[in-house]
């Protein structure tokens, strides 16, 4: 709602007061508290003798009219005027009913209000004293508790009234332009929440249409006295947000775990590859090395490294070997060429040749031995 002010009216019926003549007179209410923005009804009745007959009504505000008997103008309606004004129309007859309307009264509306009509004879004319008093208030909405910034669970009352009355009219409350159940003067909101939050306006209950100026309550949300339900709510967040993090946590280190398994397969499978490839390597050197017939034997080394000393007495026991298979090839050979000599085509000749290979000095590669400082036998088939 805006801040428009509206006023509601609030009529207090008095007894009529007549004239000192019995059959002249204006009978009015008492006085009216009317609410600015309203709709103000002034019901009167007037009297006359007979025959005479009404042709002028008038009605004037004392405020504006100083001769207090409203003879002369100004007046607020003269049916006799052409001029007709929104705010004061006149609803009543020439015959007994001198009903006044004041729309959308105002505070500068306030003042006593006084009829007159004048008839077809001379003397025929007459003013209703004493008038009837029309007083403008105000319809407010008062925040009686909860002073300061509202908060969660703060309780607030509000009030509406009309400060021109001493009675208690019954009121109708509103919040943001919606209707509330509740009614009376008073309009108790305990316990806040957010959702109170809002523009409140009352309004009489007679004229729901003209309401009070509103009056804004905003609630704090981070207010005190914490809802438990929320705190649960919250907690609860938390909780899944952790158990989350945890069986991420797990599967993150699961899958690390999986991807260090792989990667050792992987590696042991290389190193399989790389021992079977070395493995084959050796063996191929090792066939290579196994001497054709005819060939000199070559073997592995051995890891353990003879000592100075015997290294020294097997050096000249070589020596000495080599000399004495050099005689023995050369006899050898002798008598091969002799046995050729008597052997006939056709024939197969075998010989029994032990062979010991020269190894030079200094050479780190040591000879293996089937028997220590034993000859490798080997037999040679010639054929033809």
């Amino acid at each position: 709602m805006g801040s428009l002010h509206l006023w509601v009216l609030i009529l207090l019926p008095l007894t009529g007061v007549l004239s000192d003549n019995s059959e002249w007179g204006v009978e009015y209410p008492g006085p009216i508290c009317a609410v600015r923005g309203s709709n103000v009804i002034i019901p009167c009745n007037y009297s006359y003798p007979k025959p005479h007959n009404v042709q002028t009504v008038l009605w004037c505000s004392m405020n504006s009219n100083k001769d207090n008997k409203c003879v002369n103008p100004p007046y607020v309606y003269n049916s006799s005027s052409p001029d007709a004004s929104d705010v004061f129309q006149y609803t009543g007859d020439k015959q007994s009913n001198c009903t006044l309307l004041i729309s959308n009264v105002q505070f500068s509306h306030s003042a006593v209000y006084k009829f007159r009509f004048i008839t077809n004879n001379d003397e025929g004319k007459w003013t209703g004293d004493p008038g009837v008093t029309i007083k403008v208030g105000a319809l407010p909405v008062i925040r009686q508790s909860g002073n300061g910034t509202l908060k969660k669970g703060d309780s607030v009352n509000l009030t509406c009234d009309v400060n021109c009355s001493h009675s208690s009219p019954q009121f109708v409350w509103f919040k943001d332009s919606k209707r509330l159940p509740a009614s009376g003067s008073v309009l108790h909101l305990p316990a806040l929440t957010v959702e109170d939050s809002g523009s409140y306006s009352c309004a009489l209950k007679t004229d729901e249409a003209v309401r009070s100026e509103t009056l804004s309550i905003n609630v704090d949300g981070s207010l005190k006295g914490f809802n438990l339900l929320w705190l649960i709510w919250v907690v609860f967040i938390i909780i899944l947000v952790v158990l989350a993090l945890i069986i991420l946590a797990v599967i993150c280190k699961k899958r690390k775990k999986a991807k260090a398994k792989e990667e050792a397969a992987e590696g042991s499978g290389r190193k399989t590859q790389d021992g079977e490839s070395t493995h084959e390597g050796q063996t191929k050197l090792q066939t290579n090395q196994v001497t054709q017939p005819g060939e000199d034997a070559t073997y592995a080394p051995v890891c353990k490294k003879p000592d100075k000393l015997k290294k020294r007495k097997k050096n000249a026991a070589q020596e000495e070997n080599n000399g004495e298979t050099g005689r023995k090839t050369q006899v050898g050979e002798s008598v091969q060429r002799s046995q050729e000599a008597l052997l006939e085509p056709g024939d197969v000749m075998y010989a029994s040749v032990s062979i010991k290979p020269n190894k030079p000095k200094g050479s780190p590669v040591s000879t293996v031995h089937l028997e220590e400082d034993d000859s490798v036998i080997y037999s040679a088939v010639a054929g033809k």
